[in-house]
Formats: structure tokens, sequence, C-alpha cells
């Protein structure tokens, strides 16, 4: 699967304090809302333990019918959450999905923005 760890949107990854946080609260966040997401429209994930790259527990896990799914992330800033569950649904052929990142901040949007072209996330705007 795409890694979407948080970690890896640090823009100081010197700054310690930051990777504490991420460590400790931001990463469980990520995984838990992930795993909610992902039960609320019908799919069955593994989040690994010590990273936040997200796949599907097995083939039967997929949806049993076509669906088409629009989530917003209001306030996602650099898109963490957007983008691990866009890499989410991204791997079920049954879903088409988007997520839309809003944030008032414009150069938290285009970090995100330039994160998910990188990891070849075609299913997000910003």
């Amino acid at each position: 699967g795409i890694n979407v760890d948080p970690s890896l949107n640090v823009p100081d990854p010197t700054d310690l304090k930051r990777i504490s946080y991420i460590d400790q609260r931001k990463r469980p966040q990520v995984k838990w809302m992930v795993r909610t997401i992902c039960r609320l429209v019908g799919v069955d994930v593994d989040v690994d333990h010590d990273e936040t790259n997200v796949k599907p527990n097995t083939e039967s896990d997929a949806p049993s019918s076509a669906k088409r799914i629009h989530l917003i992330d209001i306030g996602g800033g650099r898109g963490d959450l957007a983008m691990a569950v866009a890499a989410c649904l991204a791997q079920f052929a049954a879903i088409t999905s988007h997520v839309t990142v809003l944030d008032v901040n414009e150069s938290s949007l285009r970090a995100a923005a330039d994160r998910a072209a990188s990891a070849g996330l075609t299913n997000m705007s910003f």
C-alpha cells in the first residue's frame, strides 16, 4: 500500500516536539479514523502497527456492490487524514472515491496537494 504516515508530512523533520506529537497523538488518531471511516463504508482494513499503511484484510472484504463516496475533510491542513482515507478507499475496485480537503491555510493545502501527487493519489482535490 501507499505509506501515508503523518511523520512523512512534517515540514521540519528535526522538530522533536512535532515528531513526539505525531507519535503520541496524530498517528493513533489517523489510524482510528481510517478504520472507522472504512467500516462506515462497509470495508474492513488492516492498519499496521508501525506505520500508517492500509490494506484490505482479504479480497472478500471488498464491498459486494459498487459504491460512490465523496468525503470532505474540513480543516484538513496538510492532509494527513485525507490521504490515509484516500489511499485506503482507492484499493477497492468496487468503490469510486474522492476526498476533498478544505483549509484556510493555502501553504498547507499546497503541501498536501504536492504530497498526494507524489504518492500517486488521484482521488483527491484541495
